[in-house]
């Protein structure tokens, strides 16, 4: 059987900050992870107003500045510059991984709920034969594996 990593609570791939750091390990990166500098608003949107609310600063797990506020964190391959921004070029996309990938699935197995982040996030590792083929499918916002 082979695995195949599906989210059940909304669309795409991402993990705590402890499933990122243990992934990074596992492919042998060094990521640099930094947080949006303004907060996510109660849509889940970030809406900088201004050039400066745009930049970024270094990850800090404890932040709590405004402890109420959920803060956008991003992970990329290069440093923050001096003056706070970055290459998006450079960002560690997770949803650019594939489903099967195998040190994806062994942060989902060794980690289990601490490798989740968020209440919309449900990351389940799906098992199918060897020889099928497959979608995922977006069915009312969440993912859905359909074998074809």
């Amino acid at each position: 059987m082979k695995k195949v990593v599906i989210n059940t609570g909304c669309i795409g791939l991402s993990l705590s900050h402890a499933g990122m750091l243990r992934l990074a390990e596992l492919k042998n990166l060094t990521l640099y992870p930094v947080m949006d500098k303004v907060p996510l608003n109660e849509k889940g949107e970030n809406k900088p107003k201004t050039k400066e609310d745009m930049k970024f600063i270094p990850f800090d797990p404890l932040f709590d500045a405004e402890p109420d506020k959920l803060y956008m964190s991003h992970y990329y391959l290069t440093p923050i510059k001096g003056d706070g921004t970055l290459d998006s070029k450079d960002e560690f996309n997770l949803d650019l991984l594939s489903r099967e990938d195998k040190d994806l699935i062994k942060v989902l197995e060794q980690q289990g709920d601490l490798a989740k982040i968020g209440l919309y996030n449900n990351l389940e590792i799906v098992e199918i034969p060897n020889d099928a083929s497959y979608i995922i499918e977006r069915v009312d916002n969440h993912e859905q594996l359909r074998i074809l």
